[in-house]
């Protein structure tokens, strides 16, 4: 039996359930630099957190689920009661406060020093030596957070007043006449404007995962959380100018439902793109959620992931990750769930929501998409945003022929499978696998014939930034005897001075030699040293070497904020690479010193535009030869100064 469509609105706008040495001294004995080596060792093995999907997607469901019933911010109190399954011996407690205890739900306790916030971690203990954890944030005093500029053009704004919705225009529907602002008294914890930041962060990774191609009201693609009191969920107004969304107060009462709203922003996106032929124009109705429901459904938990392994580059707190992390779990446990409902369901492939049913036909199908672009982007160790960037380049070709054979307003084979066809093609661009067995094993009506005509557009080549890294995109039509791409890049510096457009070789790609149908390919530059401008160009060679030039594409990387990073290979013999990054143009020197604090050598002192640099240490400085020990190097710009310490061994 399938759920009803309440059940279905629910899972779409996914409602709330309630889970949730340094040491420095000086060189003086060979025991000494052993014990440093060692510590270095094991100061190098440590990173940042990497966190991932894998054990939601693939593993067992978990048992355990917590819920915060009652926190009292005055007298410390706390109620946390729960869900568990499979009839654990025992639960057991740890408050994050050194106080421990097991027992079954619902607890309560009662923390002594309400300054801070705490990680409670809930173990259910099975037979067998079996475990199944959860953690919570217990929040007195909201997250410290230390943000970077970001652009002002994807800012998330929660308005105080009605001024913008007053003036707000549309381009298809009339917004819901009940929309409102938040006021303060929504934001007894976490600050109007820290939830503003972490959506905006958010709204950043969205606009790359597009390749930045938006159609932008007035120039800019700012987002404005409305309040809808009338409402339980949450819904996208991607048609408004300038762009919106509305929330229902339960999503802003208690824990932020930060997946949820990465969800509607996720709608927002694409349905606004490709910027001249946009997805919400044309996709409207009973077919719309096959790519609607699929892509904020991607969308939603690639964010996710994105926010939570950079919170710390993005200047979030440690609970606040926590608290973002904690969300999209739960949110990609319904993913999970539906797919394996999917299956279970004898696998019920629907592009239409038949209007005159009770049941929404589609969810199962979109649930599935999902699941099924988490579980390649698990396995395809390249994270989230390269494969959702690659399928969004083939989404883009979006023309009025993809639209007349999407055929919205009307249910019949011909639509279903180019809607069916559409997805997995842009799925395979996604990991560059052909998935089209893997989804006819699942019930998608795949045609052969749509599949080898996508995409229909002319050929491209993009650039676009993924982090610190530049992403290359083209595509060919057809090839006739291609050997390759060589992928060519020249820095530009703004200063007249400090020009260096020659272009060098920075990779090469194979190519498909003879082929009748499109091929995409894509490069990813990992270090765009040298500058903060950048031009890009293929070289493509015939196998009898006969060769011509792409356009140029240019790619300006301007860093957030001041960097020195650490040196690599770290310790080294008998060199290493030291790199940093600067938001804006200065003089700049970076200098050796030994750990008297004479310097031993410069080796940058002049004039650099903002960019990313990296430059070489070798250990024989002119005619003399480094011993072996401690070495500290600096790097001033402007007014910023940093030291980081580095070891040579023989």
């Amino acid at each position: 039996m399938k759920p009803n469509k309440s059940f279905h609105s629910m899972l779409r706008s996914n409602r709330k359930y309630f889970e949730m040495i340094n040491c420095y001294r000086k060189l003086n004995s060979i025991a000494f630099l052993i014990m440093v080596f060692l510590l270095f060792l094991q100061t190098n093995a440590l990173g940042q957190e990497f966190f991932n999907y894998s054990k939601y997607l693939f593993d067992p469901p978990s048992s355990l689920s917590l819920n915060i019933e009652e926190i009292n911010r005055t007298t410390g109190y706390v109620r946390v009661n729960g869900f568990v399954s499979g009839g654990p011996m025992y639960i057991s407690w740890d408050w994050g406060d050194g106080s421990s205890e097991n027992g079954w739900f619902p607890m309560t306790h009662t923390y002594a020093d309400i300054s801070q916030n705490y990680i409670l971690i809930v173990v259910a203990n099975y037979a067998g030596g079996f475990e199944d954890t959860a953690e919570t944030i217990i929040r007195f005093v909201p997250p410290s957070i230390a943000p970077i500029t970001l652009s002002d053009t994807i800012a998330v704004h929660i308005p105080e007043n009605e001024d913008v919705l007053d003036t707000m225009g549309t381009r298809l529907f009339i917004p819901p006449e009940n929309l409102t602002f938040f006021d303060d008294n929504f934001f007894p914890i976490i600050p109007r404007s820290t939830i503003e930041y972490v959506l905006t962060t958010a709204a950043k990774f969205q606009k790359d995962f597009v390749n930045n191609s938006l159609f932008l009201p007035y120039g800019k693609f700012e987002q404005y959380m409305f309040r809808d009191p009338t409402f339980g969920g949450a819904y996208s107004l991607w048609f408004t100018n300038p762009v919106s969304f509305g929330v229902g107060d339960p999503f802003m009462l208690g824990n932020i439902d930060y997946s949820s709203l990465f969800h509607e922003m996720g709608h927002n996106i694409t349905l606004n793109t490709p910027p001249s032929f946009y997805y919400g124009d044309v996709i409207g109705g009973n077919a719309n959620a096959i790519y609607s429901e699929s892509m904020a459904q991607i969308f939603q938990h690639a964010t996710g992931y994105e926010v939570v392994n950079n919170y710390d580059y993005y200047g979030l707190s440690e609970d606040l990750m926590l608290e973002i992390k904690q969300q999209v779990i739960r949110t990609i446990k319904i993913v999970r769930d539906g797919y394996d409902e999917y299956i279970f369901e004898d696998k019920p492939f629907a592009s239409w929501n038949d209007p005159s049913t009770p049941e929404d036909e589609t969810m199962l199908t979109f649930l599935t998409i999902a699941y099924k672009f988490c579980e390649h982007a698990e396995n395809s160790g390249e994270g989230y945003m390269i494969p959702l960037k690659r399928m969004m380049t083939l989404l883009q070709g979006l023309c009025p022929e993809w639209a007349n054979m999407y055929d919205h307003l009307n249910n019949n084979t011909e639509a279903d499978e180019f809607r069916a066809t559409l997805m997995v093609k842009a799925l395979s661009e996604a990991f560059q696998l052909d998935l089209r067995e893997e989804f006819r094993d699942l019930n998608f009506p795949v045609s052969d014939q749509i599949f080898n005509a996508l995409p229909v557009e002319l050929s491209s080549f993009t650039a676009s930034i993924v982090g610190q890294k530049i992403l290359l995109n083209w595509r060919t039509e057809t090839e006739v005897s291609n050997y390759g791409f060589e992928i060519e890049r020249a820095v530009l510096n703004s200063t007249s001075q400090n020009q260096n457009n020659e272009f060098i070789k920075i990779g090469f790609v194979e190519g498909c030699g003879n082929s009748n149908s499109p091929k995409t390919y894509s490069f990813t530059d990992e270090k765009p040293f040298g500058g903060g401008k950048f031009h890009y160009r293929l070289k493509q060679i015939d196998t009898d070497g006969q060769f011509e030039y792409s356009d140029i594409v240019e790619v300006e990387i301007v860093p957030a904020k001041f960097e020195l990073f650490q040196n690599y290979p770290n310790p080294f013999n008998p060199s290493t690479k030291i790199s940093w990054q600067s938001p804006i143009g200065s003089w700049q020197t970076l200098k050796i010193y030994d750990v008297l604090g004479n310097e031993v050598v410069t080796l940058v002192n002049e004039y650099k535009p903002a960019g990313s640099y990296e430059v070489e240490f070798q250990s024989a400085v002119g005619s003399r030869q480094l011993v072996s020990g401690i070495y500290f190097y600096q790097l001033k710009a402007g007014g910023f100064v940093q030291t980081k310490k580095m070891m040579q061994l023989k």
